[in-house]
């Protein structure tokens, strides 16, 4: 198993355009994207701060000038929310047909919605075990760490290529979470839950 521990990360090419996908995951996109709207209306406030010495001038406080000489006001965002997000999709051969067209839509889908969201980071990797000459080999689609790779075209080359390697998979996928900037973490993995890796 420790040839496991040796993650070859490649990043994913452009894949052949699919209307069929492209058009179902902008549906869900849509949806993703209205209740994200609803999440941000609750996060994006402002503090506003009174008996300030600098600021705009609180005209209510002006009757009070001779006992207190802070009479301005200011105003500054409320700290909102940030999440580094990830999505963790098994290309082995077991996750063919609709299952991986399933994962597929779901990581573009959530990379349609978050491409210009502020809050979210959104880290898209897949993976596959004995593929290529490399024991585990990792598939990176979106990762703003990393320049270029914003690109939601490769996420039409997600396919069932060969074996998995889940566990080590999710550990690697762990580190990279880590290189994210935000506190909270979450990672989502897609999988017909088949580890099978040898060779």
């Amino acid at each position: 198993t420790d040839d496991y521990e040796k993650v070859w990360v490649e990043p994913a090419p452009d894949g052949r355009f699919d209307q069929a996908v492209y058009d179902e995951a902008n549906a869900i996109a849509k949806q993703i994207a209205k209740n994200l709207s609803f999440l941000d209306s609750r996060f994006n406030r402002t503090n506003q701060m009174f008996e300030m010495r600098h600021g705009e001038l609180d005209e209510d406080a002006i009757y009070g000038l001779k006992f207190n000489k802070d009479v301005f006001w200011e105003e500054e965002e409320a700290p909102g929310y940030i999440l580094d997000f990830g999505i963790l999709i098994d290309e082995s051969g077991s996750m063919g047909g609709r299952k991986i067209r399933d994962a597929q839509i779901a990581g573009l889908a959530l990379a349609l919605a978050l491409k210009d969201n502020q809050h979210i980071n959104l880290f898209v990797y897949g993976h596959t075990a004995n593929n290529g000459g490399h024991p585990l080999t990792m598939f990176r689609y979106f990762d703003p760490m990393e320049k270029g790779t914003q690109n939601i075209n490769t996420m039409f080359s997600i396919h069932a290529r060969s074996n998995n390697a889940d566990g080590y998979a999710i550990a690697h996928m762990g580190d990279v979470l880590a290189t994210g900037k935000a506190k909270q973490k979450a990672l989502m993995v897609a999988s017909d839950g088949y580890p099978f890796a040898r060779g």
